[in-house]
Formats: C-alpha cells, structure tokens, sequence
C-alpha cells in the first residue's frame, strides 16, 4: 500500500474535473496532526487534518470483482501526484475518494460519451466560433486520457502531459497575443475616432471660417462696385465740366475775337 497524504483545509478541496474517474467516496476515521509531524506546515489552518491512504477501507467487492492486474507502485504514485485524492467533510464526517487504477470500461466509456453529449447540450455549446464551454470539457477528457495513459504506459502518459501543457502554454501566449491585439486595436480605433472628431470640428470650423469671408468678400466687392460708380460719376462730372470751360472759352475767345476786328475797323482812317 503507497501511503500519500491529502490535506484538508477548512473548506472543501477543489475537485478535479467531472469526467476523471474516481472511486466511491469512503469514511475515513479523522487524525489530528501529531505535535512532532515534522511536515506539520503543510497544514492549511488550525483544526486541520490529514487522511492517510491506510486510512480508507478496503473495497473487498471491487478486489473481487476486477480482473485488471494491479496498478504497480509507480503508476500510483504517477496517479497520486496528478490526480490528488478527494475528500470532503459532510458534517463531523469526512469522506476521501481515490482515482480508479483500473483502465475504463467499454460501459463506462460510453456513459462518458453520453455524459459529454448532455453536458454540451445543458451547457448550449456552440461549434463555431471558438466555444469556452468546448474547451472545459477537452480539458476534462485530456484529464481523463492522461489517467488512463498513465495506467496503459506511464512513459506515454508523462510525454502525453509535456504535450498538454506546452499546447496549454501556446494557446495562452495565443490568448495574451490576442489581448494585446485588442488592445492595440482599441487604442488605434479611439485614435481614429479622436483623430476623426479633431478633424470633423476642425473642417466644422474652416467651412464657418469660410462663410465669413464669403460675406466679407461679398461686402469689399460691393464697396469696390459703389467706389468705381462714384468714381465714373466724378471722372464724368469733371469731364463735363471741363468741355463747358472749353465751351466757354471759346465762346470767350471769339467775342474777343469779334471785339478786336471792331476795335480795328474803328480805328482805320476814314479815307481809307
């Protein structure tokens, strides 16, 4: 018998995924910590308690009823540390559950195949674009894959893990890449949204900036038109003006004319 411990805190431990198998869950008898336990930080709070695989009872039936050979120490401890025993307190009670170290059944494989069609039917899993709920339930059964990887080969089971968890690392750097993309794109839509106002005031203002000087070349054309009238009604005004001078002068010049050649013949001799 391996001896692995699970700690139980003060609350319940959070269970692995729902497709794992586990045993039934057992009564176990509850130890206090011993005052020298040398690993005695691996309490989660006071009153804690730690349940010993000794602790559990014997199945008798399934020994009876199993014709799998029995998983050896190494599978077990494989099992123990990926799969950590269960347990839950009901009460004053407390209850510990094992993960099976048998392969599964073909009864079983199909309840799991049905359990996974109602859970993606309860759930309303989509199949496309990218579905969360899908990708619970593949962490699930790449759990349970694991477990019955690790019976059949444990060397398969521990490169089937590596696998998992670099294609757990692509798809969150995958995700962290996507966050910054939306982000950046974020950032580039307020700029050409912010950059799209500016410009929108801004032509605002230049069209009313243009309406004003419309208006102001309209009133400075109006008043070049009233200035070039008033200036051709001057330029004739004085035109006429001067051709009555000339008009008058000469006028003028020929009744002095006349006055002269009177002067004239009235100074000639009479003899003549």
């Amino acid at each position: 018998i391996v001896h692995f411990r699970a700690t139980l805190s003060c609350e319940e431990k959070t269970e692995d995924c729902s497709f794992v198998k586990y045993n039934p869950p057992v009564r176990v008898e509850k130890k206090s910590f011993p005052e020298n336990e040398s690993d005695s930080s691996d309490r989660v709070c006071p009153g804690s308690q730690k349940v010993l695989a000794s602790d559990i009872p014997t199945d008798f039936c399934k020994m009876m009823i199993s014709t799998d050979k029995p998983a050896d120490e190494k599978i077990k401890k494989l099992l123990t540390q990926e799969f950590p025993m269960r347990v839950k307190r009901v009460g004053d009670d407390v209850y510990a559950s094992t993960v099976q170290e048998t392969q599964a059944s073909p009864m079983e494989l199909a309840g799991l195949l049905n359990d996974l069609r109602m859970t993606l039917h309860q759930r309303a899993a989509r199949a496309r674009p990218l579905c969360h709920v899908r990708e619970d339930l593949l962490r699930c059964l790449a759990r349970e894959l694991l477990r019955q990887l690790i019976i059949d080969c444990p060397e398969r089971g521990l490169l089937f893990k590596q696998v998992l968890e670099e294609h757990y690392k692509c798809m969150e750097s995958y995700k962290v890449l996507m966050q910054h993309n939306d982000a950046f794109m974020c950032r580039k839509n307020l700029q050409a949204f912010h950059t799209k106002s500016t410009q929108l005031t801004r032509i605002q203002y230049l069209e009313d900036e243009i309406d004003v000087l419309k208006h102001q070349a309209k009133a400075l054309k109006e008043a070049a038109e009233r200035l070039e009238k008033k200036y051709q009604e001057d330029r004739m005004r004085a035109e006429n003006q001067r051709q009555n001078e000339i008009r008058y002068l000469r006028q003028l010049g020929e009744q002095l004319k006349v006055y002269i050649l009177v002067v004239i013949f009235k100074s000639l001799p009479m003899s003549l």
